[in-house]
């Protein structure tokens, strides 16, 4: 049995910062945020590492774009580089099929996309 965290992942970092803490590929991070930890601040805050916790799941988290003053951002795994066009249109595609299973999308429309994304990019070698 693991134990359950009492502090949902959001904790309080001196007086002016808010840590999250959560796994990414297999490595835990505890990137901070400047804000002042206040019940206000700290119930949203664990309202915003549930939607990160989402994107991680889906494919779609970018952690340069939510903690872009992260002192190790470099060691970040594909942070330290940017994504290729393919990266970019399977991150989309996968999204919209997350989008999908929790039928909030039509499956014709991602099928759709899909098609758009095969023919009018075919001849650009993205894949």
């Amino acid at each position: 049995m693991g134990r359950t965290s009492k502090t949902g992942g959001v904790t309080m970092a001196g007086h002016d910062r808010i840590q999250f803490d959560f796994m990414l590929a297999g490595v835990r991070y505890r990137p901070t945020l400047m804000r002042t930890p206040t019940e206000t601040n700290l119930r949203r805050a664990r309202e915003h590492l549930i939607g990160i916790k989402e994107r991680i799941a889906q494919g779609t988290f970018l952690f340069a774009e939510e903690f872009p003053d992260f002192l190790h951002l470099n060691k970040v795994p594909d942070e330290g580089c940017p994504r290729t066009c393919a990266q970019v249109f399977d991150a989309f595609l996968a999204h919209c099929e997350s989008r999908v299973s929790k039928n909030d999308m039509a499956t014709v429309t991602l099928a759709s996309y899909r098609k758009i994304l095969n023919r009018h990019l075919a001849t650009a070698d993205w894949r």
